[in-house]
């Protein structure tokens, strides 16, 4: 007897106290082991599609920028500008296609056709996320072509045939 304990007890506290700071350790290198950029992109892209602002705004650092560049360049810094953005004009839309993400680093890149909620045209926009500390810190937005229609792009333009006329020329 030990200490007025059995061994078996003391053995089977020793083993706890072993396990309890095992478990401890591996929690706190387990949060400080940075998250991959592109899962912190995939959790912002699912929270847009699900329409949840506080789960994406949850993705961004407290000093994050958004910027829009369309015909005129828009930026959004801190998470209430953010938080206005993804409320306003994220939310809004509907991505229609996406790229598979290239991850580089801290930067991810990936291109989408989106649609307004209620409008006929689709647009590309091209998107640069950087991604630091597991929180995006900027996200570029830069706006490509517009087409008149999400299946615009993929239906070919008529063909012409030649008039009658067109052997008289010869």
């Amino acid at each position: 007897m030990i200490g007025g304990m059995p061994p078996a007890k003391w053995t089977l506290a020793i083993i706890a106290t072993l396990v309890s700071s095992a478990v401890s350790v591996l929690s706190v290198h387990a949060q400080s082991q940075p998250v991959d950029p592109q899962h912190v992109v995939q959790a912002f892209q699912l929270a847009i599609a699900a329409g949840d602002v506080e789960a994406a705004l949850a993705q961004f650092a407290d000093d994050a920028v958004v910027t829009v560049q369309a015909r005129s360049s828009r930026s959004y810094t801190g998470k209430d500008q953010v938080r206005a953005y993804l409320q306003t004009t994220a939310l809004q839309l509907r991505t229609l296609t996406r790229s598979t993400p290239i991850v580089q680093g801290g930067i991810v890149t990936w291109s989408e056709r989106d649609q307004f909620q209620r409008e006929a045209f689709a647009f590309d926009v091209s998107i640069l996320a950087t991604v630091r500390s597991s929180r995006i810190t900027s996200l570029v937005y830069r706006q490509g072509t517009s087409t008149n229609g999400p299946s615009a792009a993929a239906e070919p333009a008529p063909m012409q045939l030649p008039s009658l006329t067109w052997p008289a020329a010869m």
